[in-house]
């Protein structure tokens, strides 16, 4: 087969390459932050209205009416809400996924993690290897996210914090620890922080900084956008498409109304008799006990079974049953 026939096994054809084309939407990951009650919630709901997923973490959401909202109470959640994620039709409803809050996701995680190593604080495994595991688990729920497409908004209280040299300065970040705040960074193509401030009739207005100083964490990757923009997403979206037209960008397209999916609860025993069916009927009769092994390992430690949990190891047999269908979709058993 010739070179740049069209035909390329390896799905590349460099040869019907088209140019890319910025659309006037806001595009890519972002982290929106601020102090509470500065409409953070209420910006992202009117951003992308009904083709926005948010994973309620905080019930910020009470009084959007016509949100799409689940409530996430444990972080067992994440994974199974991403299994759904993976579907086509959930794919047409929903184009944004809001994680409200990125603050408690972490708390949520945290304690998953400490629950699994039968601990109360990271800290008390040596070598850092909770912290390590902490971040997987994350960047596996964020990663997977933002492979199915999605764009995300992970939103985060402020917090002011004092130097401890010389020059104590100050500087406003989001409540995050510094290790997840670096985490989410890597992966957010804007950050905005969202405050307020008295005009000149002593008025207060709140306010989108989009870059960042030597006393707040802010930017953006569209160039020509101001330093701050009113605290509205009308206003927003505006001064966001005016940029991006002056470098060549193109109008995006409207979203339509989509209903909301469901989303249902488990029992421990039916969780249990899922796995079970699926280790005996996938993994034992195709000699695959391996890849069950190494999915128990990781999530319930090395001298841990499945024979062995009680309902105190549901969230992490939540995520092992997870972790085992993708495994049998993976090797088509």
């Amino acid at each position: 087969m010739a070179f740049g026939s069209g035909n390329s096994s390896n799905g590349f054809d460099l040869l019907n390459l088209k140019p890319h084309k910025v659309s006037t939407d806001i595009q890519g990951n972002l982290l929106i932050y601020g102090l509470p009650k500065t409409g953070k919630t209420s910006f992202a709901f009117n951003m992308w209205k009904d083709k926005c997923l948010i994973l309620a973490t905080e019930r910020g959401y009470n009084y959007l009416d016509g949100a799409m909202a689940l409530d996430i109470t444990k972080f067992s959640d994440f994974p199974k809400i991403l299994k759904q994620l993976r579907d086509t039709n959930v794919k047409e409803m929903f184009s944004t996924v809001v994680i409200d809050t990125m603050d408690i996701m972490e708390k949520l995680c945290v304690k998953y993690v400490c629950d699994r190593a039968g601990v109360k604080d990271l800290s008390e495994v040596p070598y850092g290897k909770l912290y390590g595991e902490l971040d997987t688990e994350l960047e596996n729920i964020i990663l997977g996210i933002a492979r199915e497409g999605y764009q995300i908004c992970f939103i985060s209280h402020a917090v002011t914090k004092t130097s401890m040299d010389d020059d104590q300065v100050t500087y406003t970040t989001a409540t995050m620890s510094r290790r997840v705040n670096n985490l989410v960074a890597k992966f957010c193509d804007h950050i905005f922080y969202f405050s307020m401030e008295r005009n000149d009739e002593g008025e207060l207005e709140r306010w989108i900084y989009t870059r960042g100083t030597d006393t707040y964490m802010a930017g953006s990757r569209i160039n020509g956008l101001p330093s701050k923009i009113k605290l509205d997403a009308d206003e927003f979206k505006k001064v966001v498409s005016d940029a991006i037209l002056n470098i060549g960008g193109t109008k995006g397209e409207e979203t339509s109304n989509i209903p909301k999916p469901i989303f249902k609860e488990r029992t421990f025993e039916e969780i249990m008799d899922n796995i079970v069916n699926m280790v005996k009927s996938k993994f034992m009769e195709t000699d695959n006990m391996s890849y069950v092994k190494e999915i128990t390992d990781r999530n319930l430690g090395t001298d841990k079974l499945i024979a062995d949990c009680d309902r105190r190891d549901k969230e992490a047999l939540e995520i092992i049953e997870i972790e085992l269908e993708n495994k049998i979709e993976e090797l088509g058993l």
